[in-house]
């Protein structure tokens, strides 16, 4: 795998890019790999195809805590830059029980 070297990267990106990586749980390299690979990778459907898909995950799972909504917000972006953003029955079924906790 080929190794990329960034030179004069703005202060203020590399520290947006350093607090999104200690957010997200991942190293800077790895926060850079996600982004790059979203901005970057196949388009399997367009973006308001998408929204529309994900609100009616939303509808689907019923009111929950914003805690929950910005797992599943974080969940599907994560699918999404994977190539498979299909929440399955089960995954959902789990998502509506977590949010009655």
């Amino acid at each position: 795998m080929p190794n990329l070297t960034l030179r004069g990267i703005p202060d203020d990106i590399h520290a947006e890019l350093k607090a999104a990586a200690k957010r997200n749980h991942r190293s800077l390299n790895g926060e850079i790999l996600f982004r790059l690979t979203t901005s970057v990778g196949p388009e399997t459907e367009d973006r308001d195809a998408l929204l529309a898909r994900i609100e009616r995950r939303r509808r689907a799972i019923g009111p929950m805590a914003a805690d929950r909504a910005e797992l599943l917000e974080r969940i599907t972006r994560e699918r999404e830059a994977a190539g498979s953003i299909d929440l399955d029955d089960e995954t959902i079924r789990e998502l509506k029980n977590a949010g009655r906790r």
